[in-house]
């Protein structure tokens, strides 16, 4: 929710900012395909707080990627702690569900620490 205060020449007015949030997530998740939909609501309001296209594309990629990352992160953890579970209903052995789920959470932490380097 602090990403658009981080662009420059926004001023941070955060009840604005919640509200264009909650707005995003609730219209995208409805209406389905969260990031065209409720990308559309979420460039219709920042465009009205001054924001370009380009800053209002970062902030929908960083929802996108902060999204993937934590359903990844769920996941891989669910994969990991369930494999008899989660392997019967693969279809796949259990130790073929261990695998991957380690996979997903070591290639998400190694996705987020790049990010928090690179920032």
């Amino acid at each position: 929710m602090r990403l658009p205060c981080a662009l420059p020449a926004l001023t941070c007015h955060n009840p604005r900012i919640a509200l264009i949030s909650f707005m995003g997530y609730a219209i995208g998740h409805n209406v389905g395909f969260n990031t065209l939909s409720g990308g559309a609501v979420r460039f219709r309001a920042y465009s009205t707080l001054g924001l370009s296209a380009k800053q209002i594309a970062t902030i929908i990629a960083f929802g996108t990627v902060t999204f993937l990352l934590g359903a990844g992160f769920l996941l891989g953890l669910s994969l990991l702690t369930q494999a008899g579970m989660s392997g019967s209903i693969l279809h796949v052995h259990a130790s073929l569900a261990m695998v991957a789920g380690g996979l997903l959470l070591t290639d998400g932490h190694r996705v987020s620490l790049a990010g928090v380097h690179a920032a």
